[in-house]
């Protein structure tokens, strides 16, 4: 095997814990935290991730059944909790591995329970509760809390938690995140049983909305440095990101003015300079609507890309920039010198938000531990 990491992203996996416990402070001891892993880790590396949260952290969430077999298939035995839907042709390994899946319709979890039943076990999960987001749930109306009540009777399912998602919780205006907590405490109500552990919040709550945690809470893109929003006053906490993203420059060139740069020709250099290809593309999760307007740095300084990024291949302009040379450092996401670059950065460029840039670094990118 070759020695040279054309790209790679160095995840500082201490820094996950340390953001991890500056949240943890955010919430009284009784309050249970769970580790929201999922996208492997956000891109982080789930499993690298999950070494250093598995003594402070009381679970860990995934959205489906192949992320939580990878958690386990690693050894780790702590509670799992999928997010997302689980389909019954996956309910044996649900019982097999000790994995709890989130149930949101009666007709679901009668096909678990027959499932459980089959298998002479009693099997855990929480309920998904609708309360505005729209996406899964039972609805908190008088039909969703008559049919999750219905669930409770049913001999090999232990409603162990209930949980609802805030949309808005990142936001100034706390309007929707109130309604959504009386949407959530009205199907509590309404179920009339006791449920362990009832969960609401996200990052935002977490640190915006101290009476809304109930029995836990769920940290995600907070432990791996970001704010959810602008939006979001992160004030309380000392949080940093834990990834940078870097790649390498494979050659260098003279172009004289006139010359144009990668497909269609959208560049076309005004004057002699000088240029460098790099080691990224599209194919490794970093964004083609970069193109033209994106920069990385080298050598402590900031190298505004050129014409589109291509698959596996991007050109910069290092005319200013002394003494670059091939297989020389480049810094796509991280900080060298005065220099930063930050997947808020790179989203406000793009369109989106920071989640989808860290959780788009493609799995051909080496994740190595600082």
């Amino acid at each position: 095997m070759s020695n040279f990491e054309r790209c790679c992203a160095c995840v500082d996996y201490d820094q996950i814990r340390h953001n991890f416990l500056e949240m943890k402070k955010c919430v009284d001891n009784n309050v249970k935290m769970l580790a929201v892993v999922k996208a492997d880790a956000y891109g982080h590396g789930v499993i690298g991730t999950c070494k250093v949260l598995d003594d402070i952290a009381d679970f860990f969430a995934v959205a489906t059944v192949h992320e939580a077999v990878e958690i386990r298939d690693a050894g780790f035995d702590k509670d799992i909790l999928i997010l997302g839907y689980v389909s019954p042709s996956d309910y044996r390994i649900l019982l097999e591995r000790r994995i709890t899946p989130v149930i949101f319709t009666l007709r679901d979890a009668l096909k678990l329970n027959d499932a459980a039943a089959s298998a002479g076990i009693v099997q855990t999960i929480h309920l998904g509760v609708d309360t505005g987001m729209s996406r899964i749930g039972f609805q908190c109306d008088e039909e969703g809390i008559r049919e999750a009540s219905a669930v409770f009777e049913l001999q090999n399912l232990y409603v162990e938690g209930a949980f609802s998602h805030f949309s808005k919780a990142d936001e100034k205006d706390p309007a929707f995140t109130i309604h959504q907590n009386e949407e959530f405490r009205k199907f509590l109500d309404g179920v009339g049983h006791d449920i362990p552990i009832k969960h609401i919040c996200n990052s935002a709550g977490i640190v915006g909305h101290k009476d809304y945690r109930y029995d836990m809470v769920r940290a995600g893109i907070s432990i791996y440095g970001y704010k959810p929003s602008d939006e979001t006053d992160m004030s309380r906490v000392n949080i940093a990101p834990a990834l940078s993203w870097h790649t390498k420059v494979s050659h260098v060139k003279e172009l004289k003015a006139g010359r144009i740069v990668s497909y269609g020709g959208t560049f076309k250099a005004e004057k002699d300079m000088r240029i460098a290809t790099i080691t990224i593309g599209y194919a490794d999760g970093y964004p083609r609507l970069l193109s033209g307007k994106g920069r990385v740095i080298i050598n402590g300084h900031y190298a505004p890309i050129l014409g589109r990024v291509c698959m596996d291949q991007t050109m910069v302009d290092i005319t200013d920039i002394p003494d670059v040379e091939v297989e020389n450092d480049v810094i796509l996401l991280g900080k060298q010198g005065n220099a930063e670059i930050t997947a808020d950065d790179i989203a406000e460029l793009t369109g989106t938000i920071s989640y989808e840039v860290l959780c788009d670094i493609g799995r051909r990118v080496v994740r190595m531990p600082k």
